[in-house]
Order: structure tokens, then sequence, then C-alpha cells
């Protein structure tokens, strides 16, 4: 299908804050000027439904099945819109503190449509779905509030929706799609669909904060007679032989792991201004399965992880400040065996942390390759 847009939910939230540090208040303004004029055309939906029920009732002084029917939906829809501006609110305001656990997405996602069948029937949607069975590692909440807004995301856009859940063969990602397909000939009176033009509707924003707050990948293809999207699960539980394993996008060869690779999906964050520490780090991770992020201070350290904690923090002891002793504080709040690696310019130096709180383990800047990775998988296994 011939494609308009399309958009990617890139996996380092670090960059996306980092560039948008320089944004002016003003920016941030429109944005909350966008966000509310979506809120306020999505609620005159259900609000003319009700108005022209009102008026019905008014007029024949009778309540007909339909009318309970309209009212049912149009209220709703009104009370989607009411709970995903507040998750939205939600996501901008404040530390987010996740729970990572095993869930059967293929019983999540067949819940979610259930609850949103009325829904899809008065809008006219035809519903087709391909749900295989599997299983992630997400948190719960958060898994269960992205599928409700893809779907309500997708409610709407066409008069047939097919959803279906597969992993693809390399790397062994779940991948959820929805796409919807617009009816040939819609009715030009139709109060209840939506134009496909309307790509940036209230559940698109929250989707795409959403996608950001847990680590997954999230495309968009839209078109005149369709629109698609496609959502990545990294954390996808595999299932060989009896033995259960998350399969992560890793590639290369490591001494310090095997083809399993027990440590893959954990996430690593890098504090550096050097393109050498960056790429050696990079290299190492890459070939552990982990989940790099990288920002170029403390400050963006801090800001980084008042959305998602990550699994072990990597800095370049140039970059110390005194925002370092707070950020070690609030890491280790929840976690006193919260893992730190410095990177030091003191040749031949390789210290590992013991296993009491405070401990750091430090790796020297010229031996990288070689000692980097025997450090990252013992101060792991503190967290594994």
């Amino acid at each position: 299908m011939a494609s308009s847009k399309n958009f990617t939910n890139t996996r380092p939230f670090s960059k996306t804050r980092a560039a948008g540090s320089d944004a002016s208040p003003a920016g941030t303004d429109r944005r909350d000027y966008q966000v509310a004029g979506t809120i306020g055309s999505e609620l005159s939906v259900p609000l003319n439904a009700m108005q022209t029920v009102m008026d019905d009732i008014n007029q024949n002084q009778q309540v007909t099945s339909a009318h309970i029917e309209t009212l049912s939906a149009a209220l709703a829809t009104a009370r989607i819109l009411a709970q995903q501006s507040q998750q939205l609110a939600r996501l901008d305001a404040g530390r987010l503190r996740q729970s990572h656990e095993r869930l059967n997405l293929s019983e999540l996602l067949g819940q979610v449509l259930d609850l949103r069948e009325p829904l899809m029937r008065w809008r006219g949607v035809d519903l087709y779905r391909s749900i295989k069975p599997v299983e992630v590692i997400v948190d719960p909440s958060l898994l269960s509030s992205l599928l409700e807004v893809a779907v309500d995301w997708a409610i709407g856009l066409g008069q047939r929706m097919v959803v279906s859940l597969t992993i693809k063969n390399w790397p062994e990602h779940a991948v959820l799609m929805i796409k919807t397909v617009a009816a040939e000939q819609p009715a030009a009176d139709s109060q209840h669909s939506d134009s496909l033009s309307r790509e940036d509707r209230l559940s698109w924003h929250l989707l795409l904060r959403m996608g950001l707050a847990m680590g997954v990948s999230i495309d968009r293809v839209m078109s005149d007679q369709e629109a698609v999207v496609m959502i990545e699960f990294p954390r996808t539980v595999k299932h060989l032989q009896g033995i259960t394993a998350v399969e992560m996008d890793a590639g290369g060869d490591s001494a310090f792991h095997s083809d399993s690779k027990p440590l893959a999906g954990h996430r690593v964050l890098l504090i550096t201004q050097d393109s050498f520490v960056r790429d050696s780090v990079r290299s190492v991770c890459k070939n552990l399965g982990l989940v790099q992020d990288i920002v170029a201070s403390m400050e963006l350290a801090m800001r980084f992880c008042e959305m998602e904690d990550p699994h072990l923090v990597i800095f370049d002891e140039r970059c110390r400040s005194d925002e370092l002793e707070l950020l070690q504080h609030n890491l280790q709040e929840h976690n006193p065996d919260f893992p730190f690696i410095e990177i030091t310019d003191k040749a031949n130096t390789l210290e590992i942390g013991g296993w009491m709180s405070g401990s750091m383990a430090r790796v020297s800047r010229d031996s990288l390759h070689n000692q980097l990775g025997p450090a990252l998988v013992l101060e792991l296994a503190k967290v594994v």
C-alpha cells in the first residue's frame, strides 16, 4: 500500500530527552495546546452522539434500545478519552517505577479485544483475530494500558480491523500488528467513522509515550485506505525443548556468555562524552545482548532515570560531579546492591565491587575490551 507517513519509536529514551533539553517553554506550550485541542476534538464525537439521542428522545417522548446502546457507547468513548488524558499526564509528570514480570501477551490481548467489542459494534467495525501464544516480560499495568491504547487508536480508522500476534523468525521477538481498512464506499453522513487523516489522536500521543517508557518499538504506516500499527517486544519468552529463555536482539561473539545470553535485555546506562569509551562499551554490550543508553552528563543521567531505572550504570570518571552521589542514592534506595562501574584513566585497573552496599567496580579505560565484559557479568549477577 502507498504509505504517506511512517513513525518509529526509537529505544533510547535518553536521546529523546537530551534532544529536547534545549527546547523553549514556548515549544512545550505548543505541544500542550496540541494535546488539549486533540482532547476537545475527540470528545466532540461522543458528545454529539449523546446530544442527538437526547434531541430524539425529547421529540418522540420515548426511549428505545438503540438510544440506550448509542448512549452507552458514547459514554464508553468519553470515559476512554478521560482515562487516556490522565495516563498521559501521569507519564509526563513524574517518576515511573516498573515491575517486570512474565506475562501471557496472547491472553491479555484477547481480554482487551473482548472488552472493546461493544464499542466496535457501535462503530461498525468487523474484527478478525489471528493470535498465537506468546509470553513477554514487561510491567503488567503498562502492558495492559499499551494494548488498550493501541486498540483504541485503531478503532474508528476503518470498518475492518485485523489483529495479529506472531513471533518473527529473527530476532525472535513478539510482534503485534493491528491493521484497519476503510470501507470502499463509506457513508458520507456516518457520525461514527473518523477520517484516516486524523493521525495524531490522543491515543497515538499516549501510545508513543508508553512505548518509550516500556522499551518497545512502535511503527505506524498510514495511507488513504489503511492504517497499520506494529509493536515489537524485545523481551519475548522463547520455549525450546522445555527450556525457557528471553530472546533478545543481540549479535556477535563473546567469551563471557553462552549462546543463550542469560544477561540479554538488561539495560545499561553509560555516562560519557568520550567517543572511544562510547564505542568500546557499545561493542561489549552488544556481544552480551545488553540494551545500552548513553547520556553525556550526570545531570542528563538523573533525568533519564526519572522515567525508568537501568539495571547498571557505567560512568566515565571525567563526568564525575556532585550529582553522582544523588544518583547513587536514588538508585540504591530500592536496591542497595544496584551496580555502578567507573571507567578510570588509571592504567591496568580492574576492581570488582563487593556484595556490600556502596561498593563500586572500576575498569581502566585502556583495557575496556578485555576487562569490561567480566565486570559486567559479575556486577549484573547482583540484579539477575
